[in-house]
């Protein structure tokens, strides 16, 4: 027989207070006593609703991931390039409103899509003439290019605020491509995915 369960605790409600405590105080302030402390209930007694620490995390990842709608239901109708976008980009958004549990929703970590989504992806390539040496190289590659969007720019601030070169810097070219770059940092996210989809598709039809 299992364990009872304590009638204390919820654990939808134990999970979303550990992303407030990621949210607020960084991963490195979570642990079963904080979240206990918050839920106004003794820590040991989560362990009557979770194996562990991590369990709880797998959870707070569940819900960030959710609370975007990362997950994509199936399609028959869309192409690959279309849920690539749609996924990535929410994935991007959920990392940029929470960059503090960012490290559980890395690259490698868990796959953003879901493993079975991603297979279904991976279907979705093959039968758009995908080659199968390419399709983890592309999930790879877009879902890297949405981790380092939303990371290495914490703020979201536009290139104009972001790259400002000192006054005396004789840099007039570099100014001007600055000047010049999409004005928000979720155009340049865009344009940027659209660059690494198209070389993809030129090395796709490269391949025959």
């Amino acid at each position: 027989m299992g364990r009872p369960k304590s009638p204390l605790i919820d654990r939808d409600e134990a999970i979303a207070t550990a992303l407030t405590i990621i949210d607020k105080d960084g991963l490195d302030a979570f642990s079963i006593r904080r979240l206990g402390s918050e839920l106004g209930v003794n820590g040991a007694s989560l362990y009557y609703h979770f194996e562990d620490k991590d369990e709880i995390l797998r959870g707070v990842r569940q819900l960030v991931l959710a609370e975007a709608g990362v997950l994509l239901p199936r399609s028959k109708t869309a192409t690959w390039e279309d849920y690539v976008v749609r996924s990535v980009s929410r994935y991007r958004d959920a990392l940029v409103r929470h960059p503090n549990a960012a490290p559980l929703m890395a690259p490698g970590v868990m796959p953003p899509t879901g493993l079975m989504r991603r297979d279904h992806l991976v279907t979705k390539m093959v039968e758009g003439g995908v080659p199968l040496q390419y399709c983890y190289a592309i999930i790879d590659s877009v879902e890297t290019l949405a981790f380092g969007s939303a990371l290495f720019n914490p703020q979201q601030l536009p290139p104009k605020e972001r790259y400002t070169p000192r006054d005396t810097a004789d840099v007039p070219q570099l100014r001007s491509a600055i000047r010049s770059a999409p004005r928000t940092p979720e155009r340049l996210f865009r344009l940027e995915l659209q660059a690494v989809l198209e070389g993809w598709k030129a090395l796709i039809a490269q391949a025959g």
